[in-house]
This record gives C-alpha cells, sequence and structure tokens, in this order.
C-alpha cells in the first residue's frame, strides 16, 4: 500500500457508533427491575413507557439528579446512586434480565425502542420520578406507579 493511500485511510472519519439499541436495553433492564406485573396477569405497556419516559425527562432536563457511570446520558441516568432502586436492590435482575424474566424483558426491550424513536407518547406530562404509593397529585400510570415531575 502507498503512502498516499495508508494517510487517506487514516483521514476517514471513524463512523459513530448507535447507542440506540445500547439505551434501549438499559432502559429495558431498568423496567425489567421496576415494572409491576407478571407472565399470568400480564404487564402494563403504559407503566413500562412512562418509566422509559421519567429517564427521558431526567436526560432532557439534565440537572437535579446523582448521575452514574455510563458511555451515554440515559445510562449515567439510569446508574445514578439511588435513583432507580430496583437497579440497586435487584442487581441480579438487572444485570441478567432474560434469565428469569424473559417474556417481561423482551417487552419492556420494544416499549423502550418505541419510546426512542418517537412512536410512545410521555403520558406522564414530563414526569421526572415514579413512585409505588399514592400520593396526592402523583399522577397513576399503571397498576400501582405514580410519577409527577419532583418530589418533595
Amino acid at each position: 500500500m502507498t503512502i498516499q493511500a495508508q494517510t487517506e485511510k487514516l483521514m476517514v472519519p471513524k463512523k459513530k457508533p448507535d447507542l440506540t439499541n445500547y439505551d434501549s436495553d438499559i432502559i429495558a433492564r431498568m423496567i425489567t427491575t421496576e415494572a409491576s406485573g407478571n407472565e399470568i396477569k400480564g404487564y402494563d405497556q403504559n407503566e413500562m413507557a412512562a418509566m422509559a419516559w421519567v429517564v427521558l425527562n431526567r436526560v432532557n432536563k439534565g440537572s437535579g439528579f446523582t448521575l452514574g457511570e455510563g458511555s451515554t446520558s440515559i445510562e449515567k441516568v439510569i446508574m445514578g446512586k439511588n435513583q432507580f432502586e430496583g437497579v440497586t436492590k435487584l442487581k441480579d435482575r438487572f444485570d441478567n434480565p432474560m434469565k428469569k424474566h424473559p417474556i417481561k424483558y423482551n417487552l419492556a426491550l420494544n416499549v423502550a425502542k418505541k419510546v426512542l424513536s418517537g412512536k410512545l407518547p410521555d403520558l406522564t406530562g414530563g414526569a421526572t420520578y415514579f413512585n409505588q404509593k399514592a400520593v396526592e397529585g402523583l399522577k397513576p400510570i399503571g397498576p400501582v406507579h405514580y410519577f409527577k415531575n419532583f418530589l418533595d
């Protein structure tokens, strides 16, 4: 190979990796630890989408949250210390969602991809938090989760 050919090869910019699938996976793993339901009763896709939107709303807000380590802003939000209880307390489920929850994970992955592609709207009204307890002022979505823009 000539010097010119080697130089031209080095000058070609490398294509940025597509992180959409990575972000979809990390959101789906968080949802797998947090969403209610089971394989017999089923899962609420609106609840799953609302959880994904909480992550995106935090990313869009850009401040006010503890960030963790990660390759993308979505991963940093999800991995923030004490930000999502399921990620912290159900680490094996988060790290290995296909091990015991393949149906839930695959549904969550499909929902995450639809949210990231803009095919599912934000039913939370811009919420940045969710809770499993009914509290006045929190919007219910799904059987056990309630959403709002901030915690008091």
